[in-house]
C-alpha cells in the first residue's frame, strides 16, 4: 500500500473534494504558515508573499475536483507553491 494512503491530509482533501468545506479550512490552518514562509523565501517581499500564498489556496480550491492522490498532500501542495513562485518571477 503506498505511503500516501496513510496521510491524514490526503483524507482531508478527499473529504473536501466531496464537499466538506471544513476539511479545506483545516488544511489551510495547518499549512498556511509553512506556505507563507516558503513563498517568502522565494520572493523576499511580504506583500507579494501574502498574495501568492492566497493564490496557492485558491488553486487548491479550484483543483479539488481534479485532485487524485499520488503522493502525500504536502508534496502536492508544495509543488503548487514552487510552481507559482517560479512563474511569478
Amino acid at each position: 500500500m503506498p505511503e500516501y494512503t496513510k496521510d491524514p491530509d490526503v483524507g482531508l482533501m478527499l473529504r473536501f473534494q466531496r464537499g466538506d468545506e471544513d476539511a479545506f479550512t483545516k488544511l489551510v490552518e495547518k499549512y498556511q504558515k509553512s506556505v507563507l514562509n516558503t513563498v517568502y523565501r522565494y520572493t523576499n517581499d511580504r506583500a507579494a508573499c501574502e498574495d501568492l500564498a492566497q493564490d496557492v489556496f485558491v488553486r487548491v480550491w479550484n483543483a479539488r475536483e481534479r485532485y487524485a492522490p499520488t503522493a502525500k498532500f504536502g508534496t502536492w501542495l508544495f509543488r503548487i507553491v514552487v510552481n507559482l513562485c517560479l512563474s511569478s518571477r
